[in-house]
């Protein structure tokens, strides 16, 4: 929608922020069941900066080292960088880098 009233780059930086509030807001709420902070809201982008890298990298490895399909990539790349994006959240987000206290508290 912002993309009706602004540059297509300017809305999709918007709309990646947002997207990053969002994430951490339900990854705090619902998955690690955390109060927030300032500093964990000021370190959680890091997690989607480092995904981005891992990402890309994944990406460079497998299609031109491994000589992977380009199709695929994307695939190889959400299937790697899930579970670091979930484990940084977790690093993040709790208070000792563990699910274990929200477990019991839920």
């Amino acid at each position: 929608m912002l993309i009706r009233f602004m540059n297509y780059n300017l809305a999709y930086a918007i709309c990646y922020v947002i997207g990053i509030v969002v994430s951490y807001w339900f990854n705090l709420k619902f998955v690690f069941k955390e109060s927030g902070s300032v500093l964990k809201f000021a370190l959680y982008p890091l997690v989607y900066l480092i995904h981005y890298v891992v990402g890309a990298a994944v990406l460079n490895v497998f299609v031109s080292t491994l000589g992977g399909a380009k199709e695929y990539g994307p695939v190889v790349v959400v299937i790697v960088t899930l579970p670091v994006t979930y484990i940084l959240s977790r690093v993040v987000l709790t208070r000792n880098g563990s699910t274990e206290d929200a477990r019991q508290r839920s």
